[in-house]
C-alpha cells in the first residue's frame, strides 16, 4: 500500500499495525544498531511476526522492499549500508508476494519528503488514528511522545508506561506483563524500536489494539520547527543527529502525572 492507503486502512478497519524497517532486518541477519544489540531470540520473534498472520494486524514494510529493480533498490538502500544482494538473500525470503503490506514509512511524513506542501493535510489524517481515544503509550524512558506539542490533544486521556531506552527486548516479558496489568481497553501506542514490532503482534493476538508508530513524534516536531535538516529536540531522546542524546528528567507536570509504570530498570 501507499502511505495514504496504509493510514486509511488502519482507520477504516480499526486495525493494529506493526512495522519493519532497517533495524529489524539488521537483527534478522545477526547485526545490531545503537539501540538494540544482536539477539537470536529477537531475530526468531521477528521472523515469527512476518511468517504468521493475525486477524486485524497490518504488517508494514518499507515501500522499497517490494520493489525488485536493482538500480532503484541500491539508490534507496545505500544510506542504510544495504545493497541489492543483501536484500535478495536476507530480506526477500521473509516477504511474500501473496500478502498485502502497509508502508512502514507512513510515520515518516516530513523530513525526507521533497514536496512538503501536503504535510498539514496528511497530519490531519494521521491524527484521526487516535481521535477520541483513550491512549496507553508504551515508549522509551526519554522518548516523551506528544510532550510539549499538540500531537495527541484530540484524545480523551493518556497513560504512559516507560521502558528502557536501549535494549528494551532484554525486559520484554516484564514490559508485556506490565501492559496487560494496566490495560483497560485503551488504544496502545508503541514507540520502542524493534521491540514494538513484536509487542504489536503479541498484543493483537490478545485482542488488544496497538499501533507501532516509532518516530512519529520526532517527525511532527521537525514539521513544527520548519526544519530543513535533522535537528535535536529539546527534552527528547533521538538517534538521528548529533546532540540528540537526552537523559534528563522532565519537569512537565502533565507528563509526569501520565506515567503509571516504569519498566526501564
Amino acid at each position: 500500500m501507499s502511505i495514504e492507503e496504509t493510514v486509511d486502512y488502519i482507520i477504516k478497519n480499526k486495525s493494529s499495525c506493526t512495522r519493519f524497517g532497517d533495524g529489524e532486518f539488521l537483527v534478522l541477519v545477526g547485526q545490531f544498531n545503537q539501540f538494540q544489540k544482536a539477539d537470536k531470540k529477537l531475530a526468531n520473534r521477528l521472523k515469527e511476526v512476518i511468517d504468521n498472520r493475525v486477524d486485524n494486524l497490518l504488517v508494514c514494510m518499507p515501500s522499497f522492499i517490494t520493489n525488485v529493480k536493482p538500480f532503484v533498490l541500491n539508490s534507496q538502500l545505500t544510506g542504510l549500508g544495504f545493497n541489492h544482494s543483501y536484500l535478495k538473500t536476507a530480506v526477500k525470503p521473509y516477504v511474500s508476494v501473496a500478502n498485502i503490506y502497509g508502508d512502514s514509512l507512513f510515520t515518516r511524513f516530513y523530513m525526507n519528503k521533497k514536496d512538503k506542501s501536503k504535510t498539514p493535510d496528511y497530519i490531519k489524517t494521521l491524527k484521526r488514528l487516535w481521535e477520541g481515544e483513550k491512549l496507553l503509550i508504551v515508549e522509551g524512558k526519554y522518548s516523551r511522545l506528544g510532550v510539549s506539542n499538540d500531537l495527541f490533544d484530540n484524545t480523551i486521556s493518556i497513560k504512559r508506561i516507560l521502558c528502557p531506552q536501549e535494549n528494551a527486548f532484554d525486559r520484554y516479558d516484564i514490559i508485556l506483563s506490565c501492559i496487560k496489568k494496566y490495560y483497560q481497553g485503551e488504544l496502545i501506542i508503541l514507540a520502542l524500536g524493534m521491540t514494538a514490532t513484536i509487542l504489536a503482534y503479541d498484543l493483537a493476538k490478545e485482542k488488544m489494539r496497538a499501533l507501532d508508530l516509532g518516530h512519529i513524534d520526532v517527525e511532527y516536531e521537525w514539521y513544527r520547527m520548519g526544519a530543513t535538516h535533522k535537528l535535536p529536540i529539546s527534552g527528547k531522546q533521538m538517534s538521528e543527529c548529533q546532540g540528540g542524546d537526552c537523559h534528563s528528567s522532565s519537569s512537565n507536570i502533565r507528563y509526569l502525572k501520565q506515567i503509571i509504570a516504569d519498566c526501564s530498570s
